[in-house]
């Protein structure tokens, strides 16, 4: 195993690795179609709340939508997609190559590219379930147990593992395969979507797990 970066040992490259992760995505325009698409998804959920009747619950609404929504496309995809991005879009690049000339250790190298993944995945994830909550929280007159956060602290949880999942997986799809968006959209929406409609067995949940 290659050495880390000198004099800041494995873990110090870890965190310069996950900080040079970031500071990629925060000089381009992705910070904005985040913000974007959490608008979006704001005044979606604020106008739905209006339209469903007064019987509905809201915390039922939030947990489907936020299953649906966050769990089935916003974790799954944006994870998948900026964890290649931050490791197979520098290799095309090129900006790698000043990395590997230098005797850095490609453990820590890619741990810090999953850490900053999975933090990042994270935070959109939890942003995006506190403005699906916070939307349908407007309309109070459909939360028959008055407004509360449960759903709120649970789904920013699940998703938070999610995220921690898929970017693992992008970090193999990034470092294997030579089209890994290919094979990131074979798993989500192929093997992913094929398992998740299959009959539940023993030997199922064996697999997957």
């Amino acid at each position: 195993m290659t050495p880390p970066l000198p004099g800041s040992g494995f873990f110090g490259t870890i965190a310069i690795s996950a900080r040079q992760a970031a500071v990629r995505v925060g000089r381009g325009r992705l910070p904005w179609v985040i913000a974007a698409g959490l608008a979006v998804l704001g005044l979606g959920t604020l106008l739905l709340g209006a339209r469903v009747p007064e019987s509905a619950n809201g915390a039922n609404l939030v947990c489907v939508l936020a299953w649906w929504i966050v769990g089935g496309v916003v974790v799954p995809w944006f994870v998948s997609w900026f964890g290649i991005q931050v490791v197979h879009g520098a290799l095309e690049d090129r900006t790698f190559q000043y990395l590997f000339l230098r005797p850095v250790g490609k453990v820590p190298l890619l741990l810090g590219r999953f850490v900053a993944t999975a933090v990042i995945g994270a935070t959109v994830a939890a942003l995006a379930v506190a403005v699906i909550h916070g939307a349908m929280a407007v309309h109070g007159e459909i939360w028959p147990d008055g407004v509360h956060t449960g759903p709120l602290r649970v789904f920013a949880g699940a998703m938070a593992l999610g995220s921690i999942a898929y970017a693992a997986a992008a970090m193999v799809f990034a470092t294997v395969f030579r089209r890994p968006l290919l094979w990131a959209t074979f798993f989500v929406v192929g093997l992913q979507q094929l398992t998740a409609n299959l009959p539940v067995s023993a030997g199922l949940r064996q697999l997957t797990i």
